[in-house]
């Protein structure tokens, strides 16, 4: 309002001061100029000098220079808590996809939110991933050990890094020695293989067996004491989960063996065959395959010779054959009192 008051004040001052330089009235009617007077009806008044109007000019000028100048009124909205929306971002397109950063909200009161140009990522080539070729399987690990002593035919005594450890033989079983299906051919066919000799120890599974005793592979060479015991037939295949690494192959060599008829799996022999054997002309010594020469029973801590009453009296099913008397006592056997073996 007050810009348009001035205006109107700033027109009515220029059309005056045109008039006067024009020589006219406010109501545009011409002068009569009468020597260095002019005349507006019965009013007259002195012509103005040539320096008068050249400042009337000038002043003329002035205030249309400043008429011109004063700028136009403008109306300002006043800002709002609205958000103002803010240009959108475009990236600019890349080789490899990238993600935009979130804007952080810029100022408490107001949420700013910038949504960046989804920029499409680059269709991915197809490459072709070769299948792993299978790993060969890999070599057991086999320790090496000194046999030290020949327990049975299916446990020994090994030194093994300055120790000594009693070793049974995984996945098979041999009988007892005295025992007369076939304990002492497993004993002696044990001491063949391995008595005295650097074999080299595979574990399976499992470290140590109830007992304490390790449970292990015996190499002698590359020859598999374990599956030997079982193709002569001097031992049963038998697994023990979960060490059952070569049951198959001792599986399949026992049924060779029964096919054969060997150890095991065949007849007896017996001492009676033997005119060596000065003990077979005893009952007790002709239960025993090969030639025993000491008697025991599995009840009784007492061994005796063949012809001793003692030894007499055990029944088959209890009897315990010996071939030395070195043999009787590490089972366990004292000699008899009566005999005196």
């Amino acid at each position: 309002m007050l810009s348009e008051i001035k205006g109107s004040l700033l027109e009515q001052i220029v059309a005056r001061l045109r008039s006067r330089w024009r020589g006219t009235d406010a109501g545009g009617s011409q002068p009569r100029w009468r020597g260095t007077e002019y005349q507006f009806g019965n009013r007259r008044k002195p012509r103005p000098s040539s320096a008068a109007r050249l400042a009337m000019a000038a002043l003329l000028l002035c205030l249309a220079a400043c008429a011109q100048s004063t700028p136009a009124p403008t109306i300002t909205a006043q800002a709002t808590e609205s958000p103002t929306a803010l240009p959108t971002l475009t990236g600019s397109p890349s080789p490899t996809p990238s993600t935009s950063p979130s804007p952080t909200p810029a100022g408490a009161g107001r949420s700013t939110s910038i949504t960046p140009t989804s920029t499409p990522p680059p269709t991915p080539t197809p490459t072709h991933t070769p299948s792993p070729a299978p790993s060969p399987t890999a070599t057991p690990v086999r320790v090496a050990a000194q046999v030290s002593k020949v327990i049975d035919g299916d446990t020994i005594e090994v030194s093994l890094d300055g120790a000594v450890y009693r070793l049974r033989y995984i996945g098979i079983d041999a009988p007892e020695p005295g025992d007369a299906s076939g304990g002492q051919a497993a004993l002696e066919a044990n001491r063949a293989l391995v008595q005295g000799k650097t074999v080299h120890l595979e574990r399976d599974t499992s470290e140590t067996d109830e007992y304490g005793r390790l449970l292990r592979y015996v190499y002698v060479g590359d020859l598999l004491v374990n599956a030997e015991l079982v193709r002569l037939g001097l031992a049963q295949a038998k697994a023990y989960p979960p060490d059952v690494k070569y049951q198959g192959l001792f599986g399949e060599l026992e049924r060779q063996a029964q096919e054969a008829k060997l150890g095991l799996w065949g007849a007896p022999p017996t001492a009676a065959a033997s005119a060596d054997c000065p003990a077979a002309q005893y009952e007790p010594a002709r239960q025993c395959p090969g030639c025993a020469l000491y008697i025991a029973s599995r009840e009784r801590e007492p061994f005796h010779h063949p012809w001793c009453k003692s030894a007499q009296k055990i029944s088959p099913g209890n009897m315990q054959c010996f071939y030395s008397r070195e043999e009787a006592i590490q089972a366990g056997h004292r000699p008899c009192k009566v005999c005196n073996p």
